[in-house]
């Protein structure tokens, strides 16, 4: 299917991943960053070697009140937390992304216009959450941190 886009979305595939931990919570966007680091020190309480993570939020948090959910993907093909959700296996299909390279607060806020602009644009409705995927590069290069944040779409 050929989608109209805004400048800088583009239309992906799918995503996938392999031993994924998954944690629902919801909390006051301000405590973002605590309830991350909870979740990563829980985790490796009960011996999950985390390689990777992604996270999305479910919600429009008009109430400053936000749901989300924080994945790890992890080595272990199983783990038994109380609390937690883990898959062997998880897939996002029909995805539409943008990348956000700098100023992650506003460049989060225009992305997310341009992700619901391309729904508009394209008379869908949204019906999945957006998922943010950071990319920190791992080795010496000029490399900037940045993010992808992508919604499923449902044609």
């Amino acid at each position: 299917m050929k989608l109209i886009t805004e400048p800088g979305v583009y239309v992906s595939e799918h995503f996938e991943a392999e031993n994924v931990l998954r944690f629902h919570l919801k909390f006051h966007y301000s405590q973002f960053s605590k309830k991350l680091e909870d979740c990563v020190i829980r985790a490796r309480k009960y011996s999950a070697t985390i390689i990777g993570s992604f996270y999305s939020f479910n919600n429009v948090p008009q109430d400053e009140i936000v749901d989300t959910e924080f994945f790890f993907i992890t080595e272990e093909t199983y783990l038994d937390i109380p609390g937690t959700i883990f898959s062997s296996y998880f897939e996002l299909n029909n995805l539409i992304s943008i990348d956000v390279t700098h100023d992650y607060e506003i460049g989060t806020e225009i992305a997310y216009a341009k992700l619901i602009n391309t729904y508009h644009a394209n008379n869908m409705q949204i019906n999945s959450p957006f998922y943010h995927f950071p990319h920190i590069p791992i080795d010496d290069s000029n490399s900037q941190p940045s993010m992808t944040i992508a919604t499923a779409y449902a044609f």
